[in-house]
């Protein structure tokens, strides 16, 4: 009401994502690794057919803010290496109780796998390891070291800001809009001056009380909702993924072809085919659909 803007919105289906899959594979010219990419693309489509050609989009604003929960974790380390133990006491305290006592641990748990600190972790979680070569998997590991334990919430969000994630994001961001004839402007990921004064800000003012984006909260509370400016329950771009590819895995058969059998093992995958997409309730299948959509871009660009 305050900003006297009118709301738009869109409800993409499963039958949608199946009728539009080789289009979304076009648009990207890449293969895609998740179905929230649709939900995406169908958000630029609403907007040109709204008569929208400019967009602003808040990409960015979990790198530069802290919008994630696992970045609490860098904010109770800036506060031990700082020996700021009321800080880190009162912290922990708020985020354990809006996301229960195991949440940190888990998370914990997830970086050391990650970094491969835990060795009998790694073989449980990553048994593909085994095939790389040690050396290789060292250097790597030195740079996860570096990446995951942070002495500072900033030098994580710096990180992650320059990082791959972000980067694949902006390139979607530009192929879904292109495609729709639709310019998106990203100020949180290309606005130098406000990037810089943003990471020049304390990270301790950026998470506060386990509450994500504090800084940015603030600077709009007398604009948003009080619901919206007191939400902790953050979720990202999600899609029903599992539940969409279970439901057109008749149409992703057809594209595992003998011409893809120089990449894939075609044979074996379409032997274990159903069982690929079995349970919708279960994590996200996103490597499912990388070979899904793996097989559908070398179809529709006629590669061989």
């Amino acid at each position: 009401d305050k900003t006297k803007t009118k709301w738009h919105r869109v409800f993409p289906t499963q039958k949608d994502f199946a009728a539009d899959f080789e289009k979304l594979i076009y648009a990207h010219d890449v293969p895609i690794w998740s179905t929230s990419s649709y939900a995406h693309y169908r958000v630029m489509q609403l907007a040109k057919e709204s008569g929208v050609k400019v967009l602003l989009d808040g990409q960015g604003g979990d790198e530069l803010f802290g919008g994630y929960k696992q970045y609490e974790l860098s904010l109770l380390n800036e506060y031990k290496s700082n020996s700021q133990q009321k800080e880190y006491s009162e912290e922990k305290k708020y985020f354990e109780q809006l996301n229960g006592k195991n949440f940190l641990t888990r998370l914990r748990l997830k970086r050391r796998v990650e970094q491969g600190k835990s060795l009998s972790l790694k073989k449980i979680f990553f048994t593909e390891l085994k095939n790389v070569n040690p050396d290789l998997l060292r250097q790597y590991r030195d740079r996860w070291e570096q990446k995951i334990f942070t002495s500072s919430l900033n030098e994580t969000l710096q990180n992650d800001f320059n990082g791959n994630y972000l980067k694949e994001l902006l390139l979607r961001e530009d192929r879904n809009g292109m495609i729709h004839s639709v310019e998106s402007r990203t100020p949180f990921a290309d606005d130098v001056p406000l990037i810089e004064y943003v990471f020049s800000i304390a990270g301790t003012y950026k998470i506060r009380n386990a509450r994500s984006k504090h800084l940015l909260r603030e600077s709009v509370k007398d604009i948003i909702p009080k619901a919206i400016y007191n939400r902790h329950d953050k979720m990202g771009f999600a899609s029903p993924n599992n539940k969409w590819m279970s439901e057109s895995r008749e149409q992703f058969r057809s594209y595992f072809t003998a011409e893809l059998s120089d990449f894939i093992n075609v044979n074996l995958l379409l032997k274990n085919f159903d069982k690929l997409f079995h349970n919708p309730s279960k994590p996200e299948n996103y490597r499912t659909l990388k070979f899904v959509s793996f097989a559908a871009w070398m179809k529709i660009f006629g590669m061989k």
